[in-house]
C-alpha cells in the first residue's frame, strides 16, 4: 500500500518521545523500503529533530546486542535515509548502533524540496542534531557520508573544527562530491540560468549497476522529485571554491570510491582530498559507480569488508594489549 508523504510526516512525533517500533501508520512507509526486515534486529525510532530551525526525520537503530559504538549517517542530494537500508542492515549485523535523519527538504523532513541557501546550513544542522543526541549515543562514533553526504560532514568539519568532546573514531567518506562531473558546463550554465530559471530538470542517470534499484528510484519512490533548485547549485558552487582552498585538517579519513563513477570527478576530487587531509587513507573498488551503498551484491558486498576494515581498525588499536 502507497503511503502519502505529507500524511506520514504528520505522524511524527518529536525525536527525543519516540516509541521504540514505529506506529502502525509507518507500515507502508517501512515495507515499501525494506526497513521492516529490521525489527528483528534493532528496536526503531523515528521522530522529528530541530536542525537549526528546520525540523528534520531522525532515526535511530539500536541493536538487541550490547552495541559496539555509534554510526551516524547522512545520505546524498535528492536521497534519504530509508534508501540506506542496505547499509544500515549491514551495520546492525555488526552490532551498531545507526542514526541518520533526512536532510532538509528530503524524504520526511520539513523544507522547500532539495533547497539550499549554503552548504554552511547543512553543517550546522548536522552539528546540532549530534550535540543534541550526544548522551544517547554509544561510543566510538564513526561519521559515514555518502556523496553530498560527505560534504556535509566536509563543510561541518571546516566551520566548527574537532569537537572535543565527541569520541569520534573515523570519517568515512563514500564516493565524496567536491566537484561533480561535468564541473565547467554546469559553472558555465548556471551563470546564465540563475537570471532565468528557479530551477532545472533532474536527469536520473544508471549510478548503480543494479537495475532494480535504479527503477524503483525512478518510478517507485513517493520521496523523489523532478526538479533541482538553482539555489542549491549555487550553493554547491560556493562550497567547491571554499573547499578546495581550505587549510588541511588532521584527523583520520577514509574515502571509498568506485573506479565507474560518473556523477563526482573522482579523479580530481581524490587529488583535492589528499591535500585537504594529510592521513586520508583511499580504498578503490573497481568498476563499482556512484551508488555504493545501492550497488549490485558484488560491489556492494566489497564496500562492507572496505567499511569493516576501516573501522576496526579503531577497535584493534584500543583494545591491544600493551607491551611490557
Amino acid at each position: 500500500m502507497p503511503f502519502d508523504p505529507i500524511i506520514l510526516h504528520n505522524y511524527l512525533p518529536t525525536f527525543q518521545n519516540a516509541p521504540e517500533q514505529p506506529a502502525e501508520a509507518f507500515s507502508p512507509y517501512l515495507k515499501l523500503y525494506g526497513l521492516e526486515r529490521l525489527e528483528n534486529l534493532a528496536s526503531h525510532r523515528i521522530g522529528l529533530i530541530n536542525g537549526y530551525g528546520t525540523p528534520l526525520c531522525c532515526q535511530c537503530f539500536t541493536p538487541s546486542r550490547p552495541s559496539r559504538g555509534t554510526v551516524v549517517l547522512i545520505h546524498g542530494y535528492m536521497e534519504h535515509l530509508a534508501l540506506q537500508q542496505p547499509l544500515i542492515q549491514y551495520l546492525l549485523t555488526e552490532g551498531y548502533t545507526v542514526i541518520g535523519y533526512d536532510l532538509p527538504g528530503h524524504g520526511l523532513s520539513e523544507g522547500q524540496r532539495f533547497w539550499i541557501d549554503s552548504f554552511t546550513r547543512y553543517g550546522c544542522q548536522f552539528g546540532e542534531v549530534v550535540q543534541s543526541l550526544h548522551d544517547q549515543l554509544p561510543s566510538p562514533w564513526f561519521f559515514v557520508g555518502h556523496s553530498t553526504g560527505a560534504a556535509v560532514l566536509m563543510v561541518h568539519q571546516q566551520q566548527f573544527g574537532e569537537v572535543s568532546h565527541w569520541p569520534l573514531a573515523r570519517r568515512i567518506f563514500l564516493a565524496p562530491l567536491v566537484r561533480p562531473q561535468q564541473y565547467g558546463p554546469i559553472r558555465f550554465k548556471y551563470r546564465w540560468l540563475k537570471y532565468l530559471l528557479n530551477n532545472v530538470a533532474r536527469y536520473y542517470s544508471a549510478n548503480s549497476h543494479d537495475k532494480q534499484y535504479l527503477e524503483f528510484v525512478r518510478e517507485k519512490d513517493p520521496l523523489q522529485h523532478d526538479r533541482i533548485p538553482l539555489d542549491w547549485i549555487g550553493a554547491m558552487l560556493s562550497w567547491i571554491r571554499r573547499i578546495e582552498s581550505s587549510a588541511p585538517m588532521h584527523c583520520p579519513v577514509t574515502v571509498i570510491q568506485g573506479l565507474s563513477d560518473g556523477t563526482v570527478d573522482w579523479v580530481k576530487n581524490l587529488s583535492t582530498l589528499n591535500e585537504l587531509y594529510p592521513q586520508l587513507q583511499i580504498e578503490l573498488i573497481e568498476d563499482a559507480r556512484h551508488q555504493l551503498i545501492n550497488e549490485s551484491s558484488p560491489y556492494q558486498k566489497r564496500l562492507f569488508r572496505l567499511l569493516q576494515h576501516s573501522m576496526q581498525q579503531h577497535h584493534q588499536h584500543t583494545t591491544m594489549p600493551a607491551v611490557n
